[in-house]
């Protein structure tokens, strides 16, 4: 869909909050079984993604963006 691909990490790789020692000193991502909290919403994503192949397009694409979490 157009331009080489770079890999690595772009923005961050955890949330910040899940990464920071809770009240008893255990760090979430540290537990057993420990997942990540999706904070991106697919909307925002797909959205990216209709700009990327035509400036404007999200809003047709993704009607609900702007209320998206």
């Amino acid at each position: 869909m157009g331009y080489e691909v770079n890999g690595g990490v772009y923005g961050e790789m955890f949330p910040f909050s899940e990464t920071q020692p809770e009240s008893g000193g255990t760090i979430p991502l540290q537990r057993h079984g420990a997942d990540i909290t999706g904070l991106t919403s697919t909307e925002h994503v797909l959205g990216q993604i209709a700009e990327r192949m035509k400036a404007g397009a999200s809003e047709a694409v993704v009607p609900d963006l702007g209320t998206a979490p």
